[in-house]
């Protein structure tokens, strides 16, 4: 993976880089801007772990295009505003699941006219 791949996968993910570098490469934010600058070349195992979020969100996309292929009703998505507000709906306490969450509800709302929510109003909201 390219430093420019790196950086074009974190930014796609809505990842800081602080968020990056502690969940996914356990390294410091300086270590994570040298990979993203070319000063570093990006660790294999980073490569594997940003290609495996990639196909996630991915999988999330469609699984939630899917669904709302089938809803009657407008399809609202749930978008958490915070880590908090994520863990307490989903029980997923991990930051890399909380920013996937947010970048697929922002797809779907930019590319496929989902509305967004950030709490439970009807049966149709849907958890990504």
């Amino acid at each position: 993976m390219t430093n420019i791949e790196l950086q074009a996968l974190r930014k796609l993910f809505l990842l800081d880089v602080a968020e990056a570098a502690e969940e996914i490469g356990h390294v410091s934010p300086r270590s994570w801007q040298y990979w993203e600058s070319g000063r570093s070349p990006v660790p294999d195992d980073v490569a594997t772990k940003m290609e495996a979020l990639a196909k996630t969100r991915g999988e999330m996309l469609s699984h939630q295009r899917q669904e709302m292929s089938k809803a009657v009703a407008p399809h609202s998505i749930q978008f958490y505003r915070t880590r908090d507000a994520y863990t307490s709906s989903t029980g997923d306490q991990s930051a890399v699941m909380w920013r996937l969450s947010q970048s697929v509800a922002a797809a779907l709302f930019a590319e496929d006219g989902a509305i967004l929510s950030e709490d439970k109003q009807s049966g149709n909201d849907r958890h990504v």
